[in-house]
């Protein structure tokens, strides 16, 4: 069954400019499609028209059975609050609200009061992995996690269609990875997912390409090519080995000491036989041999060799600092008690009466 047809969609701008030309294409429930092209091919067009947020000079829109071209406004304006969930690049979130307030807001034209809209809300923050940052403010939040929260505010109604315009065009490579996961996700549950993507890798993972060119579709891959999944590479076939050889691949040898390897190389693909080991012809240079120097020679170089002057020993003149680099070492205070002080007789006794010395510090 189709969720989404466009049936001869045409889309005219005063000017007049023309964005979109005889468009048609059905979308199957529960699809994942990627939609691809140059700025300014309509794309965005072509996905606001399918949300309702625009209407076609021509041609007619269905969602879910529907003739969206009948509608009133406020008919549409319900049919994007039951049905379809948009999800943008600039995460549109209130700066001033938590993460679970931003996506409870998302749910306020469904009618619903406001426990279920929380409890909606944080049923799908824990569905993307956002429960630890439910009350965290956007401004706490990574990019990916502003993302991660439009899109828990796009599914938290239930909506049968998902609409993500650029999700990924102001993340990271990871990140951006990790919000197809989990646009993927979405659509293996059952949602239908349709993705403006100007990556071509990340279009490569949805099950459908859609190629659009000056408002006209220009390839349409409808699902002759499976999913493929996050950075996944073609197979490589092993090369084939016989027992008992080494396999023609690129390998280092330990080289002896003393000895100067030539140059690098690959060992090529050898023709081996079963049961041997192909031949490496390798070439090693031997370090250079010093010759040996007659002892009369050495003798005669020894005792006419120009040796430095000899720097003699600085004088020092005491009560000096010699000009020599020295660690100063930290002062010590210590101590220095001082004689006992008669303060005045006491009263009661014949001895007169001693305050204990307080000590004197003294810096060495």
């Amino acid at each position: 069954m189709n969720l989404v047809s466009l049936q001869g969609v045409t889309k005219t701008y005063p000017g007049p400019l023309t964005v979109l030309r005889d468009v048609s294409l059905d979308i199957a429930a529960g699809e994942d499609v990627a939609v691809v092209g140059p700025s300014g091919s309509g794309k965005t067009t072509m996905l606001s028209i399918m949300g309702t947020l625009d209407t076609p000079t021509a041609g007619e829109v269905w969602v879910g059975g529907v003739n969206t071209s009948t509608l009133t406004d406020p008919a549409r304006a319900r049919l994007r609050a039951e049905d379809i969930g948009f999800v943008f690049q600039q995460f549109f979130l209130l700066p001033t609200l938590s993460a679970l307030d931003n996506v409870a807001e998302g749910l306020l034209y469904r009618g619903w009061r406001r426990p279920r809209r929380r409890d909606q809300a944080m049923e799908a923050l824990d569905r993307l992995g956002l429960t630890a940052r439910a009350h965290h403010r956007p401004g706490e939040l990574s990019g990916g996690e502003q993302q991660r929260v439009a899109i828990a505010r796009a599914i938290a109604g239930g909506p049968r269609l998902v609409l993500a315009d650029e999700p990924t065009g102001s993340l990271d490579q990871a990140s951006g990875h990790m919000i197809v996961d989990y646009l993927q996700a979405i659509a293996d549950d059952g949602t239908t997912v349709v993705v403006i993507t100007h990556d071509q890798a990340l279009a490569a993972r949805f099950g459908r390409q859609i190629s659009l060119l000056d408002g006209t579709v220009v390839e349409d891959d409808s699902g002759r090519r499976g999913r493929t999944g996050r950075g996944a590479a073609p197979a490589v076939s092993a090369p084939r080995e016989t027992p008992g050889t080494v396999p023609p691949v690129s390998r280092v040898r330990s080289e002896t000491p003393g000895t100067v390897p030539s140059v690098s190389r690959v060992v090529g693909n050898p023709t081996e036989t079963g049961g041997t080991v192909p031949a490496v012809s390798r070439q090693t240079q031997t370090a250079p041999a010093v010759p040996a120097v007659p002892a009369g020679l050495a003798a005669f170089s020894a005792a006419t060799a120009v040796r430095p002057p000899a720097v003699p020993t600085p004088r020092e003149t005491p009560g000096t600092v010699p000009a020599v680099s020295r660690v100063v070492p930290r002062k010590i205070i210590v101590p220095v008690a001082t004689p006992p002080t008669p303060n005045r007789w006491d009263e009661w006794d014949d001895e007169p009466a001693v305050i204990a010395p307080k000590p004197v510090y003294r810096a060495y």
